[in-house]
């Protein structure tokens, strides 16, 4: 059973992990590439990468959402984005504004057009009372290969960087090979947009995420030029290493506690990151705690509002428009910190980091009215689990003690020791009166 359940479950995953390591990958390539260019130049091409990825997520998670869920759609998909890349290997050393710009519109709607498919293929194959815990680990090896691949390409020329590119695009052929579809979608749970943007569990949760969004990408500018360029990459990499580990927290919360909790622990957490830098300025004691705090923050963030909520909310319905929507913030994410470089000299930094403590904590007045996702039932049931789980190991000591008394009256008699069938039984009853 649970072979049959990972031989499904396994390609999805690895075809999700490789899409958005991929997408990650080809923008960190390209900004390279703007390094010394003109405003005017970069804001060309960002917005070329970024308009043709979220027109192709768009037509993707409306238009071919059905046939991008088929094994042959997905590899000519797989098969266009590493061909791109090689293809881009040659071009982009020619180094002028056209020919980039014509890269990021190829691989940007390339990136954007199946990862809403991935993302609700993930959904579909993972259950809801795990989903936060699987989510973190993808996380997890997301950013993990990120740096893995990224950090040695970066003192190679772009067109080595492409073909690595190409080549890691080429492995995802392997998931799709072993990818078993789902059954054909009904028209029943086809949701229009429009409507989804009306639905109140979906608006409280959007909106902070939106917040988070623009917060924090607008402050990174602001950060590293307040750090200074050598100390804002160290703090970079540090904030790297603690998100991709505390994601896997921000899993297990997700699942254990709700996505509530997971999400306003994290807006918290980012809150008081931003107040430190605001109220104790120019310390190392404010630069740790707003790593530390701020690491925290983004896994826990990441994890619920990339990965689970959508696919809580979908639960029954076509997942691409959920994911579409929900992750938009995210893929313009970078974008918006392009906008912002150019009028860094001019923004008041200490005044711009209380204001971002202020929207981060008041963000999460939203979550205070959203319904949680995760039914109470598997909250309840897994506080029943650890409850029966204590009061077993309780039992245990007791006969124990139980046990070395009656050897010490007896001698060297030897007593067998197993927990009763009937005391688990009214353990498991007496529990139940509770929860």
């Amino acid at each position: 059973m649970w072979l049959a359940k990972s031989r499904a479950l396994l390609p999805s995953l690895f075809l999700l992990i490789n899409s958005i390591v991929w997408f990650s990958l080809t923008w960190f390539v390209i900004r390279d590439l703007l390094i010394g260019a003109s405003f005017n130049n970069a804001l060309l091409v960002s917005i070329s990468y970024f308009g043709a990825l979220s027109i192709s997520a768009t037509i993707g998670a409306t238009l071919l959402y059905k046939k991008l869920r088929g094994k042959t759609p997905l590899l000519l998909w797989i098969l266009l984005g590493a061909t791109t890349c090689i293809l881009s290997a040659a071009l982009v050393p020619a180094n002028n504004s056209v020919t980039l710009v014509f890269v990021s519109l190829a691989l940007g709607a390339l990136a954007g057009l199946g990862i809403p498919t991935c993302l609700g293929i993930f959904a579909d194959n993972s259950k809801l009372k795990r989903r936060g815990i699987i989510g973190g680990l993808i996380f997890f090896f997301i950013q993990a290969l990120t740096v893995l691949i990224y950090v040695p390409a970066t003192g190679v020329g772009s067109d080595y960087q492409f073909l690595a590119l190409g080549a890691w695009r080429f492995l995802a052929i392997g998931s799709v090979l072993f990818f078993k579809p789902q059954e054909k979608l009904t028209e029943e749970r086809i949701v229009p947009l429009s409507n989804i943007i009306r639905e109140r569990t979906f608006v409280l949760y959007f909106l902070p995420w939106f917040l988070f969004t623009i917060v924090n990408f607008l402050e990174q500018p602001l950060l590293e030029s307040y750090l200074g360029a050598e100390l804002y990459g160290t703090y970079t990499l540090a904030l790297i290493l603690i998100f991709s580990v505390s994601a896997l927290l921000g899993g297990a919360i997700c699942d254990f506690k709700g996505r509530k909790v997971a999400g306003v622990t994290g807006f918290i957490l980012l809150g008081l990151s931003y107040a430190f830098l605001s109220l104790i300025p120019g310390t190392l004691v404010s630069q740790i705690l707003y790593v530390l705090f701020n690491g925290i923050a983004w896994g826990l963030l990441y994890v619920t509002f990339i990965f689970v909520v959508w696919g809580d909310i979908s639960e029954g319905k076509v997942r691409e428009r959920y994911y579409l929507l929900g992750c938009m913030p995210f893929l313009f994410s970078n974008l918006i910190e392009v906008l912002v470089r150019p009028f860094v000299e001019i923004i008041p930094i200490a005044a711009s980091f209380s204001l971002a403590s202020f929207f981060l904590f008041l963000a999460i007045l939203p979550l205070l009215y959203a319904s949680e996702t995760l039914p109470a039932k598997h909250i309840k049931e897994r506080e029943l689990k650890s409850y029966i789980k204590k009061a077993q190991k309780e039992a245990a000591k007791a006969q124990e003690k139980e046990a070395e008394g009656t050897q010490r009256e007896n001698g060297d008699a030897e007593v067998e020791f197993e927990v009763n069938q009937e005391d688990y039984e009214e353990t498991l009853k007496e529990a139940e009166k509770y929860y």
